[in-house]
């Protein structure tokens, strides 16, 4: 396996930067520098700029990577789920605080966060000296603060509940550093609570689309990791075509206008859609092989369409049909995005590789939180290309799902008893076996998270029994996984093996089902079996972080040092935040220790 993976496509697409998209991340390096020293020298910074201008993507991409390593980093947080629109009156305690602590803490269950607050989660907080015995700064962001605005109208008092909360952590935690960012049109409105914020040291800074000079580092700095080139003079002109805006003035006649600013998300369209029309044995692009520029969302649509079309084709589906499932599973009734669980059998109907291949072409993005795994839009401006792109208008869950989606929603937002009565009527009123299946699947899952095994074990034996008795592989194979995971968490890894081995031979070329069972043998303390499993998957799924960590601490275990020092590198390369890859860099450095020490 070589000591780094090929970068297959440089660009992100309409999508945010993360983390793990810094090595691609060009264009804002004095923008990083800035925004970075503000969030360190300040107890509260307010990033703010245009929709779209790529403020996620500078938080993500190029100020965390920059941030000093004696800080104390938390994940970034949103404080909306961004579920199907629904507010539930029960359930938790204050829903901005509640969406918050599922992005710092995603591990935790629904019922451990639903009542906390801000001034419990600091408290629960390890404290960490620096090398001189003093407080580490603490540096939370909040993604998107609009959401305090926009989201929950129903729950219009926990907007300034959670910004008392907010001033009060402030105020007890002086080592405490925030940083949010914030569209435009909503600063007024943020103006409002600022009084609750330590005025002294509040720091504004604004964000503004990309220069030209910038934009010419985003489109020529990713292809530095391909052996592709643009030909002299092209990214100028191409950059020149980019800046230019068409104005109508409402009577039919046009004017196009040059501007001194590129959209970033403009930019990242038109990169994606030339490059994937490229041959592969192309080597110098030219002009020829660029995109015909038109209006923005006409842009946006046709990337859209086009990379739906080649999932599509891929796994041999309708187009059209996969147009109208991503439309009624990731658009509210008002149009607004929303989200959708991996559930344990399938995603919202789906088997699990749709989702995945859509991800893949930066239309969907995954998180995890509250335990699980959810699929969103890759970016909120995709909601109005996902909701004109289906002829006829916008796709609609059959009502085989429809109670499946809102016992997601409800899930999503602490409203357990609720997602566990749409359960409940959905299977009353189901007449597929696939919506009988996904909803035991649900069911079970709600009971694993909350550790009442014996009826999650019920559950997935319902989903499972239906499942094998329609000769539904895709979703046997998931249930299967399901069934020994809990056999894991319930310390019975001999069982654990027996289901995962079922998984392996039922779908040999799923690599989640070999890391499954390398996770099983390694509980059963069989470090060599383990090892052979990791590896498997690793065969289907080179940039698998999940098992390129694993196999690097199993092999310190083996006392394989040498071969941990090169595994580490290749999981580094795939790290999806931070955190994940200080993990690493632990075990690399237990690795070079050793080497040093039998040297």
């Amino acid at each position: 396996m070589p000591a780094s993976f090929p970068l297959d496509h440089p660009y992100v697409g309409p999508r945010p930067y993360s983390w793990a998209d810094r090595t691609q991340f060009y264009g804002r390096k004095h923008e990083n520098r800035r925004v970075r020293d503000l969030w360190e020298g300040s107890r509260f910074l307010v990033l703010h700029g245009p929709r779209g201008c790529g403020k996620s993507s500078l938080l993500a991409a190029g100020v965390m990577p920059a941030l000093n390593d004696s800080n104390v980093v938390l994940p970034i947080g949103r404080i909306s789920l961004g579920a199907g629109g629904v507010t539930p009156n029960h359930g938790i305690g204050n829903v901005h605080t509640f969406s918050l602590l599922s992005c710092w803490s995603p591990e935790q269950r629904p019922v451990e966060i639903q009542d906390m607050t801000l001034v419990d989660y600091f408290r629960n907080l390890p404290s960490s000296l620096d090398e001189y015995g003093e407080s580490r700064t603490v540096l939370a962001a909040i993604d998107q603060f609009e959401d305090l605005f926009t989201a929950y109208p129903g729950r219009s008092a926990d907007r300034v509940e959670f910004m008392d909360q907010l001033s009060t952590v402030m105020q007890e935690w002086p080592t405490l550093h925030v940083l949010v960012t914030l569209r435009d049109e909503f600063y007024a409105d943020f103006l409002a609570y600022e009084d609750k914020l330590p005025r002294l040291e509040l720091a504004r800074e604004r964000l503004l689309p990309l220069s030209a000079y910038g934009a010419v580092q985003a489109i020529t700095g990713p292809l530095g990791g391909t052996e592709r080139f643009l030909a002299p003079g092209l990214v100028e002109s191409f950059v020149a075509d980019l800046s230019s805006q068409r104005f109508s003035d409402g009577l039919g006649d046009s004017v196009t206008i040059s501007t001194d600013r590129v959209d970033p998300i403009r930019l990242q369209t038109a990169c994606s859609t030339y490059w994937t029309s490229l041959n592969s044995d192309l080597h110098q692009i030219e002009a020829g092989h660029l995109p015909a520029l038109s209006e923005p969302r006409e842009e946006l649509l046709a990337w859209y369409r086009a990379a739906v079309a080649r999932v599509a084709g891929r796994l041999d589906l309708s187009a059209h049909l996969l147009l109208a499932w991503v439309s009624a599973t990731f658009l509210a009734h008002d149009g607004r995005a929303r989200c959708a669980l991996e559930g344990p059998a399938a995603t919202r109907g789906m088997a699990h590789h749709v989702p995945a291949a859509l991800e893949r072409e930066n239309v969907l993005v995954a998180h995890h939180r509250l335990g699980s795994r959810w699929y969103g839009l890759a970016h909120a401006l995709l909601a109005e290309p996902v909701r004109v792109a289906l002829p006829g208008g916008c796709g609609d869950h059959p009502q085989t799902w429809r109670h499946l989606a809102a016992a997601e929603d409800a899930w999503s937002q602490g409203a357990a008893a609720a997602a566990r009565y749409q359960c409940t009527i959905g299977l009353k009123a189901a007449t597929e076996p696939m919506a009988v299946i996904d909803l035991h699947a649900l069911l079970g899952l709600m009971a694993d998270v909350d550790s009442d095994l014996p009826t999650a074990r019920s559950h997935y034996a319902e989903a499972l029994n239906v499942a094998k008795s329609t000769q539904d592989t895709a979703r046997t194979v998931n249930l299967a996984l399901a069934m020994g995971r809990l056999e894991r968490k319930a310390k019975q890894a001999a069982s654990a093996i027996a289901w995962h081995q079922q998984a392996v031979d039922l779908g040999p070329s799923d690599p989640r089902a070999f890391r499954e069972l390398g996770a099983s043998c390694y509980e059963a303390g069989d470090r060599r079996e383990a090892l052979e499993a990791y590896n498997a998957s690793l065969v289907l799924d080179a940039r698998s972080f999940e098992a390129l960590e694993a196999t690097t601490g199993l092999l310190i275990d083996l006392g394989c040092d040498r071969e941990a020092v090169e595994q580490a590198a290749r999981a580094l390369s795939v790290a999806p935040d931070p955190v994940a890859a200080a993990r690493i860099k632990e075990l690399r450095l237990v690795a070079q220790r050793r080497i040093s020490q039998g040297n």
